[in-house]
């Protein structure tokens, strides 16, 4: 383990950050245990719109790298032939032994031995690419394993590895088995102090994962209507048929329109907490994701809910969420993504999901502080004594009242008010979200000569959080960014 990585559990490596236009920057990560180091397994890729390509990218830029003058194309280790393999000093893959004397040979060790799974969120283009593109490399040693809800998987097969679009390498289907499937179950309910992993799944080497459906805007399904038969599904598909149409679309049955040939969906997209086994430290990582405020499926509020007592607990320590657009975008044209307007309006969801559990959790404290005081009052000592049953002090002590009796007294001097609670205490009352580490993803820029539209978000972002208080930093991610928490 690196030095600067003491007391951090997780590392988050930006291969790419963008929703396009730009081929080169769409949306990839990823992400380590920090105590597993760099063994075999121990990278989990979310998402691969870029992938093996970044992955070089970042690798010449630590330094270790050169041109090779006699091989057109050709960039290797500095060192001369003899000596020992040098380790990364500087950069995300600081701490890696390199294997190999070439770039290439070393992005592909880091691509086919340290990176095993894939998690992705939705099968867009922009979330897929590398890994398609990628796979034509695979050695067939052992399968590269993509993980991912029902929809994205049945996706998958049907409209990529199809031996249309690209040959069908999964084990499915009789293909040539170069990539397995695993079918990831969607959590469907909040389960508060679930830090023990149960509510996990483990996805790779240190790694944890827990998956919550969200929705990505509405598509228009074009067919005949009737019953697929369901002979002709695959079991994937006969799984999500009644919630699912072939496709990826959730049914809006708000707005279907039975005189037309046309079934308006919601297109599905993933969350993903991905969960430190070693510590318990989280991180959540969104999909493409539309606000509730205006879905026809609004799901993000049990996403909020899930993260809340995380946050609270201290466990979650960042949110990795796309803006695409900045505030100009017209509403009809967001095309299932967020602004910021609208982002500022999903993080409130989560300080107000956040704020009540801490006040539950003071109101706790202050029963349990009533009760020591209880013990400690002279006059009622005086009166009661000492030695009764937990139970029996229970029973005496009014849970469901504030601490002042009917004439304004306090019954319970020794008790702590919000009075008495220090400055600080107060201040993160009034800023639910300190500490909370917001990365905004998919950014779409112009292509004109205007401002990036990354930097346009992130002003906004300030501005609509100068006026909200949240407390939570806003940080705009770019393409070979290290992130530990």
């Amino acid at each position: 383990m690196a030095s600067y990585e003491k007391g951090f559990a997780l590392q988050v490596i930006i291969l790419g950050t963008g929703g396009g236009p730009f081929e080169n920057n769409t949306t990839a990560f990823l992400v380590r245990s920090v105590a597993k180091k760099w063994c075999q397994g121990s990278l989990l890729a979310v998402d691969a719109g870029v992938h093996l390509a970044a992955i070089s990218k970042i690798l010449e830029s630590s330094g270790c790298f050169h041109k090779n003058e006699n091989i057109e194309n050709e960039v290797e280790l500095s060192n001369i032939s003899g000596q020992p393999l040098p380790v990364i000093c500087s950069g995300p893959f600081e701490g890696l032994e390199l294997q190999h004397r070439s770039l290439k040979a070393n992005a592909g060790y880091i691509a086919g031995v340290l990176v095993e799974t894939y998690i992705i969120t939705h099968p867009h283009l922009d979330h897929i690419s590398g890994l398609v593109v990628n796979s034509s490399g695979l050695t067939g040693i052992k399968p590269k394993k993509i993980a991912a809800l029902p929809p994205t998987i049945c996706a998958l097969k049907k409209h990529i590895f199809n031996n249309v679009i690209w040959p069908n390498l999964t084990n499915e289907n009789n293909g040539a088995g170069l990539i397995s499937f695993k079918r990831l179950a969607e959590t469907r309910s909040s389960t508060v102090n679930s830090n023990d992993g149960k509510d996990f799944t483990e996805i790779c080497e240190g790694l944890q994962v827990n998956a919550w459906g969200v929705s990505h805007g509405r598509c228009s399904d074009k067919h005949e209507i009737g019953v697929v038969a369901t002979e002709t599904l695959s079991p994937d598909e006969l799984l999500y048929q009644n919630s699912s149409t072939p496709g990826h679309l959730r049914e809006d049955r708000t707005t279907k329109n039975p005189n037309t040939h046309e079934r308006i969906g919601v297109y599905e997209s993933s969350a993903f907490f991905i969960r430190d086994i070693a510590t318990g430290t989280q991180i959540l990582i969104f999909g493409d994701v539309e606000p509730d405020s205006i879905s026809s499926c609004p799901r993000n509020k049990y996403v909020w809910s899930e993260a809340a007592p995380k946050i609270v607990a201290g466990e979650l320590r960042g949110i990795f969420i796309e803006c695409s657009y900045d505030d100009t975008r017209a509403v009809d044209i967001l095309f299932g993504h967020l602004a910021p307007r609208y982002l500022i309006e999903e993080i409130k969801v989560l300080a107000t999901e956040v704020e009540i559990i801490r006040n539950v959790n003071q109101k706790i404290l202050k029963h349990e502080d009533n009760i020591n005081s209880f013990y400690d009052n002279p006059r009622l000592n005086a009166t009661y004594g000492y030695g009764f049953a937990d139970t029996e002090c229970a029973e005496m002590v009014d849970h469901t009242k504030d601490e002042h009796n009917n004439d304004g007294e306090l019954l319970f001097p020794n008790s702590k008010t919000s009075e008495s609670l220090p400055n600080n205490k107060l201040n993160e009352a009034h800023l639910p979200l300190k500490g909370v580490k917001i990365i905004i993803i998919h950014t779409k820029d112009n292509l004109d000569d205007s401002p990036q539209v990354a930097n346009i978000i992130h002003q906004q972002l300030l501005e609509h959080e100068k006026k909200a208080q949240l407390g939570c930093e806003f940080i705009i991610s770019r393409s070979g960014q290290s992130w530990h928490f």
